[in-house]
């Protein structure tokens, strides 16, 4: 099958009824589980002629829930990471979606509740290989990466000094398994802990992945050099794009979206693990953070914007 070209325009003017459409399909899933409760009745008064069937429906309807849920939930996760990494790139072009914003941190909030122990490999290394596929860009591809370790992978806790012994060519089949923290400085160091990552061994992940050229893992320091370094609070007016990183003293990020004064910004941190955190570049504040163990609303946090060069 030949590449499949995309009319942006028509795209972005189809976006509300895509949304319509979506939210009718998740009010009819979810009276899926009443169907199934109406046809195992049906089947469960009619025990003297075929209980045995009827049993084996209910195990199949089961099944049929499950494949029908996590369908829906992988066209959701596609449709968003697509149009926040692809398009807010695209110039002229601004989105204003309250519905794919929503669709984000749904997705977000939905990894907290997905184990990294034992996860799937081979099923969410192709949902990251086709995620990556929409993307056209350097640029995209790694904002991309960044989007779905965060609000599509099963949550990842933070690791001091994970990542930085390589980057992996895609996901990490040992992420989740118990390994031994051995970075010097940190109170977990000389525990065992699930393997992941922490915040430059993120953003080093995704900008490999995304096809930056990166031989091997950075610290913050050094992914600090990748571009210009600005202060964050008037930064609006220097173009800040999806791609670039919000740093601090020892943390990083990766800004994922931006609206107008409003930044959102995916990192790794040692306080709940994998983050999205929004940024007023005007105050310099906080004003929205998903995770949920982080207390930073109306506080300072990201203190500087670095805007990596993608064209080297």
């Amino acid at each position: 099958m030949g590449e499949v070209k995309v009319n942006y325009d028509s795209l972005l003017a189809s976006a509300p009824v895509l949304e319509t459409e979506a939210e009718l399909s998740k009010k009819e899933i979810e009276e899926l589980p009443d169907i199934r409760e109406s046809i195992i009745q049906i089947g469960k008064s009619h025990d003297n002629c075929f209980s045995n069937i009827s049993d084996e429906m209910e195990i199949n309807l089961n099944n049929v829930l499950t494949e029908i849920t996590n369908l829906s939930s992988d066209i959701v996760t596609t449709v968003n990471t697509f149009s926040q990494a692809e398009l807010a790139l695209i110039d002229s072009i601004k989105i204003n979606s309250i519905g794919l914003d929503n669709a984000i941190k749904y997705q977000h909030t939905k990894t907290y509740e997905t184990s990294l122990t034992g996860y799937d490999y081979e099923y969410y290394q192709e949902l990251l290989n086709k995620a990556l596929s929409l993307a056209k860009t350097t640029r995209a591809k790694s904002t991309m990466a960044a989007i779905f370790l965060s609000t599509t992978f099963p949550h990842m806790n933070y690791f001091w000094g994970g990542g930085h012994d390589k980057i992996s060519e895609g996901l990490d089949p040992t992420w989740g398994t118990p390994k031994v923290v051995t970075a010097a400085g940190s109170d977990t160091t000389g525990t065992k802990q699930p393997n992941s990552l922490d915040c430059s061994g993120y953003i080093s992940w995704s900008l490999k992945n995304g096809g930056y050229d990166i031989s091997k893992p950075m610290v913050t320091g050094e992914l600090e050099q990748l571009g210009e370094k600005i202060p964050i609070t008037g930064s609006a007016e220097k173009n800040i794009q999806a791609g670039d990183l919000a740093s601090m003293e020892g943390h990083i990020g990766m800004i994922i979206k931006v609206d107008g004064n409003e930044i959102t910004v995916s990192h790794c941190s040692g306080t709940g693990g994998m983050s999205i955190t929004k940024m007023n570049t005007a105050t310099g504040l906080v004003t929205e953070d998903w995770n949920k163990e982080a207390n930073r609303v109306g506080q300072p946090y990201f203190t500087d914007i670095i805007k990596v060069n993608y064209n080297v």
